[in-house]
């Protein structure tokens, strides 16, 4: 399993010599490589990135590659990597940092200054010990990135986020939670309306594992038959009805925000994510 996904933009990503690179890659430093040969689709990923459909740890570029989708061989230039540059920096002017390297086997860039004026120094496809550096610090860069300590620390967690279990759209909020945790964001009531949405898919998934019968329909329901059911482990009864007490719509939701704005409850949140995160551990045993 990759620890890194990295968004790779290069004609040639799927020559032999190159996806000879991506299985050093994906072997020794746990990086997949997603490859596409346009700035086009390139910056069709960073939308989705920006977006948070997606996720990547670091960006690796060609000096040379197609513009568009449908370019023909002979057309590569440094116009695509131009663009591509361009949103990173609109992307980065948003607050939303990628980091950024240059793998080429363009011997004619090695002695332009200007190219290294305006990119920087780049690695160099013909030398391994370029590749093996390269790669390296993708790596030192990506450990300094808060949502990839996130994704490693809590890997156990957010492996629910898939289609086996709560489904990856669950993924980008899960991590928002568990960014609020870590950084101790304990005063903002917005986590519980983010954690009942993530609960809302819990129980259609224990629906089709037939943890309560399909004709209980409302939260509270369901909560109220997982806690009343003495075949399940007495924590998770005891968190499943917390997490919804608390996080559930209704008359006592603007007391509990604002007590938690006021400091008055200052483990509350805290509290509730914990007891999602039991949950969600406790859901791939059903």
């Amino acid at each position: 399993m990759s620890k890194y996904n990295v968004l790779w933009l290069d004609d040639q990503f799927d020559s032999p010599e190159l996806q000879e690179i991506a299985d050093k890659a994906y072997d020794d430093f746990s990086i997949k490589l997603e490859g596409f040969k346009s700035a086009e689709e390139g910056n069709e990923e960073l939308e989705k990135f920006y977006r948070k459909e997606v996720y990547y740890d670091a960006i690796l570029l060609d000096a040379r590659f197609y513009k568009a989708k449908e370019a023909s061989s002979g057309t590569e230039d440094l116009k695509g990597l131009s663009e591509v540059w361009s949103k990173l920096d609109q992307l980065e002017g948003k607050s939303i940092l990628l980091p950024r390297f240059i793998l080429s086997g363009q011997t004619d860039l090695t002695g332009s200054n200007v190219f290294k004026e305006t990119y920087g120094e780049f690695y160099s496809k013909h030398k391994p010990e370029d590749i093996k550096k390269l790669f390296e610090d993708i790596c030192k860069a990506a450990d300094l990135n808060e949502e990839t300590i996130i994704r490693t620390k809590y890997k156990d967690v957010l492996s629910t986020c898939s289609a086996a279990f709560i489904g990856v759209k669950n993924e980008s909020a899960v991590v928002k939670i568990l960014l609020g945790y870590e950084k101790e964001d304990f005063a903002n009531p917005d986590y519980f309306n983010q954690i009942r949405k993530v609960m809302e898919d819990v129980f259609e998934f224990c629906k089709k594992k037939r943890v309560f019968p399909l004709s209980v329909v409302s939260m509270n329901d369901r909560s109220r038959t997982i806690y009343n059911d003495n075949t399940k482990p007495i924590h998770i009864r005891r968190s499943v009805q917390f997490v919804v007490d608390i996080c559930q719509e209704g008359s006592h939701k603007t007391t509990i925000d604002l007590m938690v704005t006021k400091g008055d409850a200052p483990y509350l949140v805290s509290s509730t994510i914990m007891n999602l995160m039991n949950i969600l551990i406790w859901i791939k045993t059903i």
